[in-house]
């Protein structure tokens, strides 16, 4: 029994304490891929509300033992160039102490089964160029690379 056996993905219940855990989430993951940049943390919670309000069921916390450790927010969407429905990840997060342990594998592989009951025909995603493991990590699940977007700062 590996690790990633005790996890256990659930349904988001959008509270008061789970949305004051998903900030923190948000401001570890925020320092970890944009580290000069700051969190807005009101924008941040009502996008969280907005999401929830429009797709519950592809909201997820992480609990290991009982504890809250991530999340996975997923949402279904509809490409009318393609003319298909996709999965878009919104956002999956692991607290530092359970990544690399086989975690991830386990919530791309929830993410995967949640896009194939929505009928979804592909999967997307975007991270920060900043956060090689992450890409890896979805490399090795089967992601390849679609799109390049640059930014550049102003003075």
């Amino acid at each position: 029994m590996s690790a990633a056996d005790d996890l256990e993905v659930v349904p988001l219940r959008l509270t008061d304490d789970v949305l004051e855990k998903l900030l923190e989430f948000d401001r570890d993951s925020q320092a970890m891929n944009f580290p000069g940049d700051s969190p807005n943390r009101e924008a941040t919670a009502e996008r969280i509300r907005r999401e929830y309000a429009e797709e519950p069921e592809g909201m997820h916390l992480v609990l290991h033992r009982g504890e809250i450790v991530g999340c996975l927010f997923m949402k279904t969407k509809l490409n009318p160039y393609r003319r298909c429905k996709f999965l878009d990840l919104r956002n999956i997060y692991l607290t530092s102490a359970y990544r690399s342990k086989g975690f991830g594998r386990k919530l791309l592989e929830v993410m995967e089964g949640y896009a194939r009951r929505k009928g979804c025909r592909y999967l997307y995603l975007g991270t920060s160029a900043e956060n090689r493991e992450a890409r890896r990590a979805f490399e090795k699940f089967g992601f390849k690379l679609t799109r390049v977007i640059m930014e550049k700062d102003l003075p």
